[in-house]
């Protein structure tokens, strides 16, 4: 089984960014499907970028910094993190 506390924090990321539903089943497809290491920072950002998150932001989310800028089209607002 794969370490997925990552994983869990990207799904926050993706959720704030209004990417949860299509985060989610792309994350169950790599794990069950693809045989992927869901655990691993580099599969999650290259699965983050192809739902359509920023994998900058995204690892930033994963890493848990202080503020993460949204790569919507909301004028770049900032989203604070635990």
């Amino acid at each position: 089984q794969p370490y997925t506390e990552l994983a869990f924090r990207g799904a926050q990321y993706a959720a704030d960014q209004g990417h949860a539903d299509a985060y989610h089943r792309r994350l169950m497809t790599a794990f069950f499907r693809e045989n992927l290491d869901i655990g691993d920072r580099g599969v999650l950002a290259r699965l983050a970028e192809e739902v359509g998150l920023d994998p900058a932001n995204y690892t930033a989310a994963l890493d848990g910094e202080a503020a993460v800028t949204s790569a919507s089209t909301d004028g770049g607002r900032t989203w604070n993190r635990p």
